[in-house]
């Protein structure tokens, strides 16, 4: 295994690799904004969650009922990454039902159905809002 870089301890946390299969994940805790884009399919899935999963059960267990906004902007994903995906909204389905707002917009290309599908698949997990939004270019 290789060892990913981790999220930074300030107010706006970034994941950043230099490896392709990695997604570039964003989380500003003081706007309550989570971003996750590119490619992902890394075989530890779990290792580059792991440190979102962690900030983002803090930052619910801290601030019950503010405003969290997501955008999921991804070319592609595997079944590993799919799987910490529906971990996240199980989080932020917990978080919405404490009286969270939660907004989550799964962005994809036109013409990707696959990603489509999924994204329609966990907007059918979830009661918050859920958009899936085409993209021309991505």
């Amino acid at each position: 295994m290789r060892q990913i870089q981790g999220i930074m301890a300030d107010t706006k946390n970034t994941q950043t690799s230099n490896a392709d299969d990695v997604p570039q994940i964003t989380f500003d805790e003081q706007a309550g904004f989570l971003r996750i884009e590119g490619d992902s399919y890394y075989e530890y899935a779990v290792e580059v969650f792991e440190p979102i999963l962690h900030k983002l059960s803090t930052f619910i267990a801290m601030k019950p009922t503010r405003k969290l906004e997501a955008e999921f902007c991804m070319t592609y994903f595997n079944t590993s990454t799919s799987r910490r995906f529906f971990e996240i909204f199980k989080l932020l389905e917990a978080y919405h039902q404490q009286g969270g707002k939660v907004y989550v917009e799964w962005y994809y290309k036109n013409e990707d159905t696959d990603t489509l599908d999924s994204g329609m698949e966990f907007a059918s997990q979830v009661s918050f809002n859920f958009q899936c939004i085409p993209l021309l270019e991505l």
